[in-house]
């Protein structure tokens, strides 16, 4: 009687390899979704890091007062509400900063700084430190640091507060194409110049202001504009600053203008 041999069965290798090769296909599809969907939507920026089309989420104006310095806590109050103001900002946001002085003939921006991102916001595949280490170097030290010459001031003969508002409204906001337009004064708010002294007569009440030919040529547009004020008391201006300040002649003369304040934070 011949017996039947029983063929023996290979042992096969199993599922694991189609897993492995399954794992590393959606491995690379990942990465290449992910890098397309970042060069699809590369946006193309300047030397400054902003965007070459101009379309800014948010256009911001720093104006710094440097007619009068500031005192170390006073400093450190600026810096500290600097540093939210970096962590609070929008991407791709256009930041340009002014410094007010006593002569309006030399009113210009000292330095334009965009928002291009620290990495993070990108998948977490493609985040680098470099980019961190960029955003930093070219974005927030120059933001904070931007504040600290404002200890060394020589103190000026004037302070044309009004007039240096008109000169960003028409120099940085009339040409903007952003929607949200925001102006961050740093200031004790004090108007002092050969027309008009809140200094000399302290007399706070816009209405009779609204009526001279001065204010008509020097009244700022500020359409739509969002304005923070970091309100720098001083000692000396007891008299003329507080509540009232800001309340009786600020406040109607940016709606006049077309703008709104927001927000004052006191500065001591």
């Amino acid at each position: 009687m011949i017996r039947s041999k029983k063929k023996k069965k290979k042992k096969g290798s199993g599922p694991f390899p189609f897993i492995i090769i399954t794992l590393v296909v959606g491995l690379f599809g990942t990465l290449f979704y992910q890098y397309f969907q970042l060069t699809q939507n590369e946006i193309k920026l300047d030397s400054n890091n902003c965007r070459v089309d101009g379309l800014f989420p948010r256009d911001t104006v720093i104006l710094l007062d440097a007619t009068d310095a500031l005192s170390d806590s006073q400093l450190v109050g600026v810096g500290n509400r600097m540093e939210l103001i970096v962590s609070e900002a929008i991407m791709h946001e256009r930041f340009t900063i002014y410094a007010l002085e006593d002569d309006p003939d030399r009113f210009k921006s000292s330095r334009t700084l965009c928002n291009k991102g620290d990495g993070q916001q990108k998948p977490w595949l493609f985040r680098a430190k470099k980019t961190l280490r960029d955003w930093r170097v070219e974005f927030r030290d120059p933001m904070i640091n931007s504040v600290k010459g404002l200890a060394s001031v020589t103190p000026s003969k004037s302070s044309p507060i009004m007039e240096m508002i008109k000169f960003v409204g028409l120099r940085t906001f009339g040409l903007s194409k952003s929607s949200d337009k925001r102006l961050i004064l740093v200031s004790d708010m004090v108007e002092h110049n050969d027309f008009y002294s809140q200094y000399r007569n302290r007399d706070l009440d816009f209405e009779k202001l609204a009526q001279t030919r001065y204010f008509r040529e020097m009244r700022p547009r500020l359409s739509n504009v969002m304005i923070d004020i970091l309100y720098v008391e001083r000692p000396t201006l007891t008299g003329i600053q507080g509540s009232d300040h800001i309340r009786k002649f600020w406040q109607p003369l940016v709606r006049q203008s077309g703008g709104q304040i927001r927000d004052v934070t006191y500065i001591n």
